[in-house]
């Protein structure tokens, strides 16, 4: 396996104390009570941890500046990647309706991995597992 390879590497989601934890979470709580409609827009960070770097993380890819196939990350490699328990979290809390609406600026499609359906979603990059014709335009 080469030095970069993370394919098989589960990297370690960031933690913080018990308390910070509980004040932040009654914070998030209270707002999400007050709100009447929900969107969660997700970036590189959300899919660290399924050992897909981010962009400008210590080992991000603008740091290396190294395209995704050098790193060993083709297309086909994101089949054998998993959906992080953000993404599964994000995907009941569409279920309970409490999010109306995901966002983001991934394309590895790991929000659709967790069952998140197409309808609450906007890929903003796309998604590798997307293809348009060219001919008709039809995805």
């Amino acid at each position: 396996m080469a030095e970069n390879d993370t394919r098989h590497t589960v990297l370690k989601e960031y933690t913080e104390t018990e308390e910070d934890y509980t004040s932040k979470i009654t914070k998030l709580v209270s707002l999400m009570k007050k709100s009447k409609f929900i969107t969660v827009y997700t970036g590189a960070g959300v899919s660290t941890a399924a050992s897909i770097p981010d962009i400008r993380g210590e080992h991000g890819l603008e740091t290396k500046q190294t395209p995704l196939v050098v790193l060993g990350l083709k297309e086909q490699d994101l089949d054998c990647i998993y959906p992080t328990y953000t993404h599964c979290a994000i995907t009941e809390l569409v279920k309970m309706g409490v999010v109306k609406f995901v966002a983001t600026s991934n394309h590895d499609g790991l929000h659709q991995k967790s069952g998140l359906s197409d309808e609450f979603i906007a890929d903003v990059f796309g998604n590798v597992f997307v293809e348009k014709c060219l001919k008709c335009k039809r995805l």
